[in-house]
């Protein structure tokens, strides 16, 4: 069976190595680039690479954000997912205008880089969450739509629904939300206002079916009780 190639641009080389490393225990086939002109070079000379992962800022005349747009001008259906430290709202924000399919920060486990780039091998609408019969939520938009009706969710939000979404069913820790949605450099505020969000999330799930819990304090749970 024929492996999925993933091209990784990333400057820093231990960060290469043990990228590269982890995704090849996968199964995968993975191409490292040093620079964003090396990753252009290699998109264009090797064929069948399924998912783009991309530091933002590096050397070699290319950012990420670049190497994204020099891609996208000759292949528009290849997904990219964004692995860095800036958590800046700016930084997704500008992620979300050149076709990223996730954007993960550095400094969790890297369990979340893995899970996010197969999800980003599945079908175009991967970032679709059906979470109940009539309600939706786009992991990528930040739409959350019940019954006709679309509420475009703040960045917060949209950002602790989204990793609650692609671990439905599995405990997500209090840390990797803070982590997720505010970044350590702002650590406290995303402690006080976590519970806040999810407090708004549960009053938008409320009679769908999906139930989000708190699990002792410890974290919280997408529980699915339709059957999905």
């Amino acid at each position: 069976m024929n492996k999925k190639k993933i091209l990784y641009a990333e400057d820093d080389r231990l960060s290469r190595e043990l990228v590269k490393e982890r995704l090849e225990k996968e199964g995968f086939e993975v191409l490292v680039a040093s620079n964003g002109k090396e990753a252009c070079r290699i998109f264009q000379e090797e064929e069948g690479i399924a998912v783009v992962v991309l530091d933002i800022e590096m050397p070699g005349g290319y950012d990420g954000f670049e190497v994204a747009e020099h891609i996208q001008g000759t292949d528009t259906q290849v997904p990219f997912v964004f692995y860095t430290s800036h958590d800046e709202r700016d930084y997704f924000q500008c992620a979300c205008r050149h076709g990223m399919r996730a954007f993960v920060v550095k400094g969790g486990s890297m369990e979340e880089l893995v899970v996010t780039v197969k999800n980003a091998l599945r079908a175009d609408n991967t970032h679709l969450h059906f979470l109940a019969d009539g309600v939706t939520f786009d992991d990528n938009t930040f739409d959350f739509c019940r019954g006709g009706k679309c509420k475009h969710l703040s960045f917060l939000e949209g950002r602790v629904l989204a990793i609650l979404c692609q671990n439905k069913g599995r405990l997500v820790t209090k840390e990797r939300l803070i982590r997720a949605g505010w970044g350590e450099l702002h650590w406290d505020s995303g402690n006080e206002q976590l519970p806040k969000a999810i407090g708004r999330l549960r009053s938008l799930l409320r009679n769908t079916g999906v139930e989000l819990k708190v699990v002792n304090g410890k974290g919280y749970w997408l529980i699915d009780k339709t059957g999905r």
